[in-house]
């Protein structure tokens, strides 16, 4: 296993990090300034989903992948997906030729292991562009995830970075303190008040079908952390409830520019989700 562990990291300094240096994380379109991170819904969260069954061995429910390209044109932001790097491991060659540099079947689960282990690395670098605005759709997300290893706090170290789903990056610094559970939990609020504010804003049903969604898959992704959350002694839960009451408060301050969440909820229409 340990000499698995030292090709892949071997594979991902040389070939990898050659191809980052070559511009491979370079947009095949202009610069906007913004950057879209995605991620999930994981299987366990659409299997509690009984209108998301799976039928002919898929889910009926849109991936966040799926969803992440309509966004990004609605936010003009550039993902993952806009880059050469990302074309090439998506590519039947990559898969091969990593499989016999590594000496393993493609269908083996060390395979599946090596492969995260490329994409957090490639996402690691990612979220250290240039760039001032990040956007997320990673409500339901696993922690396994691209986004929830890499990404999200390789955003946080970005200094280039003011901007997180509309709110200032120093409200999710100000949480980092607090864990990867509580920074991920306020980028998925974050972000679902703003396709709920787009939604409201541009009365169309199929904005509100997503917003539903993310919501859903955030409900239900967030059942296990809090009964982990609930097994915690009182006083460390009250000086967490506490801690984070400060943080808010003190972003909070401007009531015109209301941080967290409005004081009146926006109704959200009864129709079926459309397809």
């Amino acid at each position: 296993m340990l000499a698995l562990q030292h090709k892949i990291e071997n594979f991902c300094q040389t070939v990898i990090k050659k191809r980052i240096d070559d511009g491979g994380l370079l947009f095949n379109k202009p610069e906007t300034g913004i950057v879209l991170f995605y991620a999930g819904p994981s299987d366990k969260v659409l299997e509690k989903i009984p209108e998301a069954k799976m039928e002919w061995g898929a889910f009926k429910y849109p991936q966040n992948w799926q969803l992440s390209e309509k966004e990004a044109e609605r936010l003009k932001a550039h993902r993952i997906d806009d880059s050469p790097l990302f074309l090439f491991l998506m590519s039947k060659d990559f898969e091969k030729d990593f499989s016999k540099f590594l000496g393993i079947d493609s269908d083996s689960e060390d395979f599946e292991h090596a492969l995260k282990k490329v994409w957090h690395f490639t996402s690691a670098h990612f979220a250290s562009k240039k760039f001032k605005k990040a956007a997320t759709l990673v409500c339901g997300a696993e922690k396994k995830s691209s986004f929830y290893a890499a990404e999200m706090f390789g955003i946080l170290d970005n200094p280039c970075v003011e901007v997180i789903n509309e709110k200032p990056a120093s409200l999710f610094l100000a949480f980092r303190p607090l864990g990867k559970d509580e920074v991920n939990r306020l980028m998925c609020v974050t972000a679902l008040m703003e396709m709920r504010k787009h939604a409201k804003a541009s009365n169309d049903n199929k904005a509100w079908d997503n917003y539903k969604r993310q919501r859903k898959y955030f409900i239900l992704s967030r059942q296990a952390e809090k009964r982990t959350f609930s097994k915690q002694p009182k006083d460390v839960k009250k000086a967490f409830r506490q801690s984070r009451k400060e943080i808010l408060t003190h972003f909070n301050k401007d009531k015109e520019n209301n941080l967290i969440a409005p004081k009146r909820r926006v109704p959200i229409p009864t129709s079926a989700p459309s397809f």
